[in-house]
């Protein structure tokens, strides 16, 4: 599978999770019209996600954190 197929994959799952998340813990849950921030919350927990799996599964990224031990 490609890079930006599996990290549009895990933003969607992030998204939802924390949708999830922020429904259980709501002191409301279920109650409509939402607050302002709930939707840039959950639109940028989504991103966050995606962007979050692309950096760390990409073929350059052992490359970048490649550690060198002291001799």
């Amino acid at each position: 599978m490609s890079l930006i197929r599996n990290s549009l994959l895990v933003a969607v799952g992030t998204t939802v999770a924390g949708i999830g998340l922020m429904e259980l813990f709501s002191s409301t849950p279920f109650k409509t019209p939402k607050p302002s921030w709930y939707y840039q919350a959950t639109l940028l927990t989504g991103i966050a996600g995606g962007i979050g799996y692309a950096l760390v599964n990409n073929r350059y990224t052992p490359d970048a954190l490649e550690l060198t031990t002291i001799e």
